[in-house]
């Protein structure tokens, strides 16, 4: 599956969509938009090794990921790229799912008539 960076646009949906303000340069808003998506990702995934320790399961890390990723990112229509939550590097690269147009018609050409 092919991805595409965000738009600004979008990038200030995710702000509004948590009720922040939008900032007026484009470079802040890709910076803040990251930032809230960061602490929502690692906020999710820090409560869900916490439940599972309480409860002992032996439920590994990449499970939390997996199903952090799919709450935060996935059900908005994007893709997650690298990610850190260790604090110096706290950071997300957002992507775009680029949906194919599965309603093109292939077309042949007609066959030739034969001429008697």
């Amino acid at each position: 599956m092919a991805f595409r960076d965000l738009t600004t646009k979008e990038y200030a949906d995710i702000l509004q969509y948590y009720n922040f303000p939008v900032p007026k340069q484009s470079n802040q808003v890709k910076l803040e938009a990251e930032k809230i998506i960061t602490a929502k990702l690692c906020g999710c995934i820090r409560s869900i090794a916490r439940n599972n320790m309480k409860s002992k399961n032996n439920v590994k890390n990449e499970t939390s990921v997996g199903v952090c990723t799919k709450t935060v990112i996935n059900n908005k229509g994007f893709a997650r790229g690298n990610f850190a939550c260790k604090k110096p590097k706290r950071s997300v690269t957002l992507k775009k799912k680029i949906h194919k147009n599965k309603n093109s018609k292939k077309t042949r050409k007609s066959p030739k008539k034969s001429r008697r």
